[in-house]
């Protein structure tokens, strides 16, 4: 390693490490999702009327959202309970 003169014993940084990124993603907060017996869902409008809509959670974004695999598509409408 090289020595950086701008860099002195007793200094302190503040830095964020970056896990993962994910892009083009589906993304809805955690708060909607409900999980029974190990099933994750959200109840989504559909047809006008309010329906329990399972769903596979790829990841957490570590902001307070999920990101969701498959079960719901960009445009689906979530309702909270």
């Amino acid at each position: 390693m090289t020595p950086n003169e701008d860099i002195k014993p007793g200094m302190t940084a503040d830095i964020q490490i970056v896990k993962k990124s994910l892009s083009n993603v589906l993304t809805i907060p955690s708060h909607f999702v409900k999980y029974e017996n190990g099933q994750a869902s959200v109840m989504v409008l559909h047809d006008g009327a309010v329906v329990a809509q399972s769903i596979v959670v790829a990841d957490k974004d570590g902001k307070g959202a999920i990101v969701v695999e498959s079960g719901l598509n960009e445009g689906d409408v979530i309702v909270a309970e």
